[in-house]
């Protein structure tokens, strides 16, 4: 590979963590002399930031009423970058569509959603007779690197730090005051999507209790996609000043702070994959999310799962409205896997 790359990244938080492993061996392929652009939303690009994978990062366009107007305009800036090769690491029609109006001459993703005849290198994913197979999204995005002859690359994922978010994290934990020293231990009850993956408030603010008491530690919970006040809530019940909810938002913020953590514990969401790429164990509360999508490839992620005759269902929302995958999951046995996870890094 010469010249220049366009690589439109993964959608989510998540994803686009499980993808840094390719974007390490598309980097080795290419070589340094190679032009490597990342394309994605602003908290992907902000995700993203101080790595040292790509030369470049260009949040997307922002999407309008009209369905492929978004796909029109960022054709029109891949045109004007004149790039060699687009690498699609999103599976959307949209982002095929940019890059072959844009006059790419390589054009390299996954056949779905009817894509095949926009990709001149189309990959077939892997399936069960007429359902994909489960494979962790970071075998997925390898396999990508691969079929352009990049060398074989290690699961291992990374992310890196700002100065700037590093300084707001500090400041963060100063609000500890004379504990600001302390261990802290980070909890994140999130989900991007509906609340089926959320663990029960009062289950978070009981872990958070064993922690202060048990661990002498602080507890920072996460204000993510659950928003503010699920966060509040938490810290609310568990009645404790060493627990406490970082209401300030943002991706580069939350970097910087799951990278001071000692652990964390964490529903299937963002956060997760930042904690692994950054070196943080992470204990991860699994419910109606097949595991086998989001393996890590790492003994920092213990996923701890409760076995329910429904799941895993793969829903944002319980379609039987009983949510038993989470909320039978006690705390006990979350603390037991704390306890694990705490011997593997010591800080």
């Amino acid at each position: 590979m010469t010249g220049s790359i366009a690589i439109l990244l993964p959608n989510w938080i998540g994803d686009t963590v499980m993808a840094t492993p390719a974007l390490r061996a598309l980097r080795r392929g290419a070589g340094r002399s190679t032009r490597m652009v990342g394309l994605g939303r602003a908290a992907v690009c902000e995700l993203l930031a101080g790595g040292s994978q790509l030369d470049e990062l260009w949040p997307l366009p922002a999407p309008r009423r009209f369905p492929f107007e978004r796909s029109l305009r960022l054709a029109a800036r891949l045109r004007g970058a004149r790039f060699d090769c687009a690498v699609l690491l999103t599976n959307g029609l949209g982002a095929a569509l940019a890059a072959r109006l844009a006059g790419i001459n390589e054009r390299v993703g996954y056949a779905r959603h009817g894509r095949n005849f926009l990709l001149t290198r189309a990959l077939v994913p892997p399936r069960d007779s007429e359902r994909l197979r489960p494979i962790p999204a970071i075998d997925y995005y390898l396999e990508i690197a691969g079929a352009l002859g990049c060398p074989a690359e290690t699961p291992k994922m990374e992310l890196a730090t700002t100065t700037a978010d590093e300084a707001a994290a500090e400041r963060i934990w100063n609000r500890f005051g004379e504990r600001k020293d302390r261990p802290t231990i980070l909890l994140n009850n999130g989900a991007a999507t509906g609340s089926a993956k959320l663990w029960p408030a009062a289950s978070m603010a009981e872990l958070a209790q064993r922690m202060v008491r048990n661990l002498d530690a602080n507890v920072l919970v996460l204000a993510g996609a659950s928003g503010e006040a699920g966060a509040l809530r938490i810290v609310e019940l568990a009645a404790m000043t060493s627990v406490m909810a970082m209401s300030e938002t943002g991706v580069g913020l939350a970097k910087a702070c799951i990278r001071r953590a000692r652990l964390m514990v964490s529903t299937d969401s963002g956060p997760r994959h930042i904690a692994v790429a950054l070196g943080v164990p992470v204990v991860s509360l699994f419910g109606p999310t097949d595991p086998r999508w989001t393996d890590l490839h790492s003994p920092l992620d213990l996923v701890v799962r409760e076995e329910v005759p429904c799941g895993p269902c793969q829903q944002v929302i319980c379609p039987h409205r009983h949510h038993r995958c989470m909320t039978d999951l006690n705390v006990e046995r979350v603390w037991d896997a704390v306890q694990q996870q705490l011997t593997l890094i010591s800080r």
